[in-house]
């Protein structure tokens, strides 16, 4: 309703009762919004307001989570042009842990960082691509090489990318002694930063399951009806 109203503009109500008319429905959204909010943890917490604080606090403290960003950059200073220069888009990550700053890392341009995913994932798709570590490394060169030295001893990443680097298995990429990053990190994947405070609401579940186990898969006769 609200939403109408407002598309529809004064001429819906009249000039004189519009802005009441708005203010109304305003104070009706708003005491949903508390009702639904206390019969939902869940809700409350994709509604909340998204501080450092509140998404530090649910970082575990042997944790960091690292954001990465794909961006255009713009100066809001230059001078107005009709054809401005439109600048390469790039790369950056933000690393934050359970306590203090946040770290900002520029990746650089991200026509070199999308060229290196294609070409490794390329390589990952065949089993006979001989390049992979080669490419891997290459990635990785680019990318968490840059961002390693922010995460100081921790071992446990929480991240969540952006733009290309979404398809990407960091778990695959290869460090500079040769080795897989699944060797040093464990990498749990979100969407963003304040996933984490939707997974620290703790629900219920709704039903019993049911579990299946130990197929027969070479069996050459049907098995026997068992009682459920």
């Amino acid at each position: 309703q609200l939403a109408k109203l407002t598309v529809a503009g004064p001429s819906a109500t009249g000039a004189e009762s519009y802005a009441k008319e708005v203010a109304t429905l305003e104070d009706q959204v708003q005491k949903l919004e508390l009702a639904v909010g206390k019969k939902s943890a869940a809700y409350r917490a994709a509604t909340q307001a998204i501080t450092l604080a509140a998404v530090q606090k649910e970082i575990p403290a042997s944790a960091k989570l690292v954001e990465i960003v794909n961006y255009q950059p713009y100066d809001p200073n230059s001078p107005y042009s009709i054809n401005p220069v439109v600048k390469p888009r790039r790369y950056a990550a933000f690393v934050v842990g359970a306590k203090g700053d946040p770290s900002m890392i520029e990746l650089g341009e991200a026509k070199p960082i999308e060229d290196a995913i294609e070409k490794f994932r390329k390589s990952v798709a065949d089993p006979n691509d001989k390049q992979v570590t080669v490419l891997g490394r290459a990635l990785f060169d680019l990318t968490m090489a840059k961002i390693a030295p922010a995460l100081g001893t921790s071992t446990e990443i929480l991240i969540a990318p952006d733009g290309a680097l979404n398809v990407i298995p960091f778990s695959a990429l290869v460090d500079a002694k040769g080795d897989f990053l699944l060797k040093t990190y464990n990498f749990t994947y979100l969407t963003s930063g304040r996933d984490l405070m939707r997974l620290a609401v703790r629900t219920k579940a709704q039903g019993g399951g049911v579990m299946f186990a130990d197929p027969s898969f070479d069996a050459t006769q049907k098995a026997p009806k068992q009682d459920a």
